[in-house]
């Protein structure tokens, strides 16, 4: 029976690694940007330019809450 990971989704498992048993010591040895779930690696793309920016907003907007809370 195959379990998956409800942390798979949306991810890209890529064919350049066919062994589904990596571990972390594994991982470290990558070039790029992975993610290893339930030993299988998958390819993280760069978030988008809209994406990073409302993280921007949202992390100064939090800053200046707490900064203000003390």
């Amino acid at each position: 029976m195959e379990t998956k990971s409800k942390w798979s989704e949306g991810a890209v498992k890529t064919p350049e690694f066919p062994n589904h048993n990596y571990t972390y010591e594994d991982y470290l040895k990558w070039d790029g940007q992975w993610e290893l779930i339930d030993g299988v690696p998958y390819s993280m793309a760069s978030s988008s330019f809209t994406h990073q920016y409302i993280i921007g907003e949202l992390y100064a907007a939090l800053r200046d809450y707490f900064q203000q809370q003390g």
